[in-house]
């Protein structure tokens, strides 16, 4: 028998189970057959984190392991996965990890492999550090940003205020800085309109 235990908005349906189950994939089948409720959630939420635990050892449970064995894992927990409200979560969790990595890693590895630190490794440590933390909150804000929906694009919505090549006027859209004569689109930053009576 393995103790099933759901996490986050998953724990509304149930806290714990008990399954006699063999692979990851039959504890969602266990769970989609006999707990009301939990098919419709898991496919509200997408995407559903697992992870297994025996003791101390704790290992999480990729897509592709769903048909392995559970062997001596005692414990599988489910929880929704993280995300932000942002496009691409994956890359930007791995920037997080990186840049953590980078910030606690770097005084170890300069202290086991170089010995007492020199003013100059000290100063090699704590560049690491502050791009450790740069790159793990250039993560958390990519995470954190929502996508930008597009609007109808340029081409098809005409207008007749401003003519030329195409322009764009939507949110969320890169400014280019252009040097010497170009007879491209604008973006346009800001416009107004006033009417006058002649």
């Amino acid at each position: 028998m393995k103790k099933i235990y759901l996490h986050g908005k998953l724990k509304s349906l149930g806290e714990s189970f008990d399954f006699d189950v063999e692979s990851p994939r039959m504890v969602i089948k266990a769970l989609m057959s006999q707990v009301e409720g939990f098919a419709d959630m898991y496919k509200e939420l997408g995407d559903i984190s697992m992870y297994k635990k025996c003791g101390d050892r704790t290992a999480m449970i990729e897509e592709s392991m769903l048909d392995f064995k559970l062997g001596s894992y005692n414990e599988i927990h489910l929880s929704p996965a993280m995300r932000g409200e942002g496009g691409d979560s994956g890359r930007a969790l791995t920037k997080v990890a990186l840049g953590a990595a980078l910030f606690f890693g770097a005084p170890m590895l300069a202290g086991s492999v170089m010995g007492p630190l020199t003013t100059g490794q000290i100063a090699a440590v704590s560049v690491a550090q502050n791009l450790g933390v740069a790159i793990a909150l250039q993560g958390v804000s990519v995470a954190l940003t929502p996508e930008v929906k597009e609007e109808a694009s340029p081409d098809e919505d005409k207008s007749y205020i401003f003519n030329g090549p195409t322009n764009t006027s939507q949110q969320g859209v890169a400014v280019p800085l252009v040097y010497g004569d170009a007879r491209v689109g604008s973006v346009i930053i800001s416009s107004g309109l006033e009417t006058e009576r002649l």
